[in-house]
This record gives structure tokens, sequence and C-alpha cells, in this order.
């Protein structure tokens, strides 16, 4: 995760740290032939050595820092890449839940849509038969209707029979009186004459 120029800033220390470390045997050789100017110099270049030991610890310090940046960044996305998870799994658990409501709708309609074509059904059965019962009351009361007329007409002919009867029964009680009557006249005639 470290940038190329914190590895050249590595680089650049490990090259210090070589470079102290000639310095260092050099001053011990001249040290021999050289006491004081070798003591001077000893001094100089432990003040350098401190001040290249200080920039190291604030370099270490720094690539330190900048590691942990880059680890609290790394968590950071981590963390985001966790919640937009979340996020997607409670959308899907959502969408799920909506198709399921969807499909319990769908399937209450279809319900009452078949219900209300079996009512209807019914209902028209129920108007059928109503319709046939109707019809059928219609012809018997036609078939009655029609055999009182017959009888009706039958008993007036009879009546008219018994009718013609009578006053036939009556012509010939007349005719038959009128021969008596004028049997009787002439017998009445016949007897006064002798």
């Amino acid at each position: 995760m470290q940038s190329f120029n914190e590895r050249r800033r590595l680089s650049k220390i490990d090259k210090d740290r070589h470079r102290l470390s000639k310095t260092q045997s050099g001053n011990e050789r001249r040290k021999l032939s050289k006491n004081d100017k070798g003591k001077r110099r000893l001094s100089n270049k432990k003040q350098s050595e401190r001040q290249l030991q200080a920039q190291i610890k604030l370099e270490a310090e720094r690539l330190r820092q900048v590691q942990i940046k880059q680890q609290q960044e790394a968590e950071r996305q981590r963390q985001a890449q966790l919640k937009q998870q979340e996020q997607e799994r409670q959308r899907q658990v959502l969408l799920k839940q909506q198709e399921a409501e969807r499909q319990r709708q769908a399937q209450i309609k279809q319900e009452q849509e078949r219900q209300l074509k079996a009512e209807a059904e019914r209902l028209r059965q129920v108007q059928l038969k109503q319709q046939e019962a109707e019809r059928q009351r219609q012809i018997k009361q036609q078939e009655v209707d029609r055999q009182r007329q017959i009888k009706q007409r039958e008993a007036e002919r009879q009546r008219q029979i018994k009718q013609e009867a009578e006053r036939q029964r009556q012509l010939q009680q007349q005719i038959k009186q009128e021969q008596e009557r004028k049997l009787q006249q002439q017998n009445h005639r016949r007897a006064r004459k002798t």
C-alpha cells in the first residue's frame, strides 16, 4: 500500500545509514593518526548522526502516520462497502416483500373475480329456472283454460241439445193435444148426427 515516493524515502534512509557507517569507519582510522582533529571531527559526526537519527525517527513516524491513515481509509472504505451491501440486502428484502404483497393482492383479486363469476352464474341459473318454471306454469294455465273452454262449450252444446229436445217434446205434445182435440170434435159431431 506504500506509494512510490515512500519507497524512495525508505531507500534514501538506507543509503544514509550506509554512508554513516562508512563515515564512522573512516573516523576511526583517522583517529589513530590525528587524535585532536579526529576528536573534533568525531564530535561533528556524532552531531550529524544524532541529526540523521532524528530525521530517521521523524520519517519513520511520518510513515507510521501515513500507514495509519491508509489503514483508516481502508477501514472506512470497508465499512462503506459493508453499509452499501447492507442497503442492497435491505432493498432486495423490500423488493421481495413488495413482490409477495403484489402476488397476494393478485390472488385476492383473482379469488374475488372467481367468486363474482360464480355468483353471477348461480344467479343466471336461478333466473333460468324461474323463467322455465314460469313458462311451464303458463303452459299449464293455458291448458287449464283450454280444457275449461272445452267444457264450457260442451256444456253449452248439451244445454242447447236439451233445449231443442224440450222444444221438440213440447211441439209433439202440442201436436198430440191438437190431434186429440180434433178427434174429440169429430167424435162429438158424429154423436150429434146420430
